[in-house]
This record gives C-alpha cells, sequence and structure tokens, in this order.
C-alpha cells in the first residue's frame, strides 16, 4: 500500500480467479461432491504475494450440481460475484471505496475490475465459448503464439502476437 497507494483516480485492481473443483475419484459416474469456487485478489499484491494461496480471499464455494440449477449456470452465478463488489446501494469499490480501519490510521481501498484468471473449462462455461481445445483462448485477446513458431511473421496481418510479447506489455503496466 505505500508503494502505490490506492485512490478513486488510480484503484487498484481486482482480479477474479474460478474453477471447478473435483475431490475424490475424477471420473466416478456420478460425482456430487464437484464444486464451483471463486476466489479474488488484488494485482498490486505482486507475483510473489499472489503465487500464495494466502493473498486469495474465498468469494464463492458452491456445489456444481446446485449452480447448474441456476438459470445460465455457472455464468450468471459468476456475474452475481462481480458484482458483489461494485453495489449500487452498498459495498461499492470503484465509487466508495472500502476503509479498513486500524490502529495506525485508516486506510480506503478504491478498486476496479482488472482481469480475470480461468483455464480452458472455466473460460468454456463462464463465457459459453470453446473450452482447452480451441486457439482462443480469450474472447478478448488476440490468438498468441511464441515467437520460436515465426507464425508472427508469417500472417502479415498484424492479427497475431508473440506470447512473450504479450507478457512483457502487461508487466510493463506495473
Amino acid at each position: 500500500m505505500l508503494e502505490t497507494p490506492p485512490s478513486v483516480e488510480r484503484p487498484w485492481d481486482i482480479i477474479l480467479y474460478s474453477d471447478e473443483v473435483t475431490p475424490g475419484n475424477p471420473i466416478a459416474p456420478v460425482n456430487n461432491r464437484k464444486f464451483h469456487i471463486v476466489y479474488w485478489s488484488f494485482m498490486q499484491l505482486g507475483a510473489n504475494a499472489l503465487a500464495r494461496e494466502e493473498a486469495w480471499f474465498p468469494l464463492l464455494i458452491e456445489f456444481s450440481c446446485v449452480v447448474n440449477r441456476v438459470h445460465a449456470g455457472i455464468s450468471q452465478v459468476f456475474k452475481e460475484c462481480i458484482k458483489a463488489f461494485f453495489q449500487p446501494g452498498g459495498l461499492n469499490f470503484s465509487t466508495n471505496g472500502l476503509l479498513l480501519e486500524f490502529p495506525d490510521g485508516d486506510v480506503r481501498i478504491w478498486a476496479k475490475l482488472g482481469g480475470i484468471l480461468q483455464d480452458g473449462g472455466a473460460h468454456k462455461y463462464v463465457y459459453m465459448i470453446r473450452g482447452d481445445g480451441a486457439s482462443k483462448f480469450c474472447v478478448l485477446c488476440r490468438n498468441l503464439f511464441t515467437e520460436a513458431s515465426n507464425v508472427c511473421e508469417a500472417g502479415g496481418n498484424g492479427f497475431v502476437v508473440s506470447f512473450q510479447f504479450f507478457i512483457l506489455s502487461i508487466l510493463d503496466q506495473f
């Protein structure tokens, strides 16, 4: 917080992570123990902190059989998870912030949705797009390839981006 204090003009970035978890035997004919889980954290905590589970806060844990009964399934549930941070009449990280009270002084955190972290299966069910077998893994991203593949030069249309270039451009933001 001392390095990059949040403010209305420079809010922190909320990052959400979701996945379906299968404890026990994942290939059991009927597995009623599967559940969906959504975690959240702040990107400004940095890579070292985000690599530790203590930096991720559980937002939702619900059995898959319950989520599947909701109209639109995990898509609808995920939408409500995002809205939990930006309620017009309640907690709203973007306009009101969140006041944290400490003995040495209070701190207010403002934040915006900064990113969503999911595997191909979660993308498939949340956004209703192709899963792990697809070559385009994000509805907002262009297809990404390694620089060594030389696909970037062969394409010539500007729609293909090197994965290394993509990662470096993200890291430049921090």
